[in-house]
């Protein structure tokens, strides 16, 4: 059985980017150094919509969370802008905080 466990924004930003790295290789891409300041859409040749999903995907297994669906990027159309590492560790964050006790106990 899967415990939620709370996690900082560290662990939460070293969990990231090492599923960024994870599938950027899994899919023969080059992966440059990952910095907090790294935008993935941009910074990163080759990271696209699938690779955020699956970089989504691996995360909200590993911290037993929904993550939702504007993880990489704020905002929507035109206003859109892609996220760096650090404010997305921080939507990750803030999504764990608002999951309550009984959300909890069916993600577990």
């Amino acid at each position: 059985m899967e415990v939620k466990v709370q996690a900082d924004r560290e662990t939460v930003e070293r969990e990231l980017i090492a599923a960024i790295r994870e599938c950027m290789e899994a899919g023969g891409k080059e992966c440059p150094e990952l910095t907090s300041e790294t935008v993935p859409f941009k910074d990163l040749q080759g990271f696209d919509s699938l690779c955020g999903i699956e970089v989504a995907v691996d995360l909200e297994s590993k911290l037993a969370q929904p993550l939702g669906e504007d993880l990489f990027v704020a905002g929507s159309g035109e206003s859109a802008r892609p996220r760096n590492i650090r404010e997305i560790a921080g939507v990750i964050m803030k999504h764990g905080k608002r999951m309550g006790k009984g959300d909890r106990a069916k993600h577990a």
